[in-house]
């Protein structure tokens, strides 16, 4: 298969002044984010009145991103390295990410020359238990067999079809031994909220962290309010209702309005630290 050295979905226009980075979870595409793009790409015209560009890059091992070197392994500062290779002098007034790509957020903010206004982690990997060996083996026969996308739909009932044509797009794209290789770094605790910026190190980035329901698997829980409000109470915390771990295809209104506005006032989100 072909892979580029950097592949990366983009909508609105490239002279655009204001600027948007999105980063897919594991097991996805930069392109799965079009409906958040598309509502920012029309709330920047008509809101704000100005333009506004967003950008969802491929994850190394994602897409037609290259896949790491047999010689490594994937780690989330990994993944942060090769982006920031091609980020890092860009300015963006917002990043944003969903579960895996939540927690690559975290060490590539460091390696970004101009930090941005606001960082929105959802359902960032953070602290998490790890899954079951059996729940691992079902994600790498994801891979090895993909799922018809009418399967995918009666699985997940709250996607359209383009959701279900890029799942299995990326199940046949991706480089599955980074399944087991960043499960491993959940299992060893190398994932925990110790990778959050201190505000003395990112004094101008606003941090947000958005959690989906917790009746519907999230990986995020409500009781991490506690250790934020103690260990990082700088960084803010809600979450979203009847919203799934996919948060950007179950509630990707409220979540684009999180990334453009901030928590404060957006509607369907519970507001657990401020």
């Amino acid at each position: 298969m072909v892979n580029l050295e950097y592949s990366v979905t983009s909508w609105g226009s490239p002279t655009a002044p204001k600027r948007a980075l999105l980063l897919h979870g594991m097991m996805g595409t930069g392109a799965v984010f079009f409906k958040v793009a598309e509502i920012l790409i029309k709330n920047g015209y008509v809101r704000h009145a100005h333009s506004l560009r967003v950008d969802a890059p491929d994850l190394l091992g994602h897409g037609w991103a290259p896949h790491a070197p047999s010689s490594e392994r994937y780690t989330v500062p990994l993944l942060a390295s090769y982006l920031a290779q091609h980020v890092s002098k860009e300015k963006y007034d917002v990043v944003a990410g969903v579960s895996f790509g939540s927690t690559a957020i975290l060490p590539l903010l460091a390696q970004m020359q101009h930090p941005p206004a606001r960082a929105v982690l959802v359902e960032p990997i953070l602290d998490m238990p790890c899954p079951t060996p059996e729940r691992i083996a079902e994600m790498l026969g994801s891979c090895s067999d993909p799922p018809s996308e009418e399967k995918l739909m009666q699985s997940n009932p709250k996607w359209i079809r383009e959701e279900a044509i890029l799942k299995r797009m990326a199940f046949v794209q991706m480089d599955s031994r980074l399944i087991t290789e960043l499960f491993d770094e959940v299992k060893q605790g190398n994932l925990s909220h110790s990778l959050i910026p201190t505000p003395s190190s990112l004094p101008a980035t606003e941090i947000i962290i958005l959690a989906a329901d917790p009746d519907l698997a999230s990986v995020y829980p409500a009781s991490n309010a506690a250790l934020l409000e103690k260990s990082h109470p700088h960084v803010k915390f809600g979450r979203i209702m009847g919203a799934t771990h996919d948060t950007h295809k179950t509630a990707p209104g409220v979540v684009a309005d999180v990334i453009m506005n901030g928590m404060t006032g957006a509607m369907g989100v519970e507001v657990l630290r401020s």
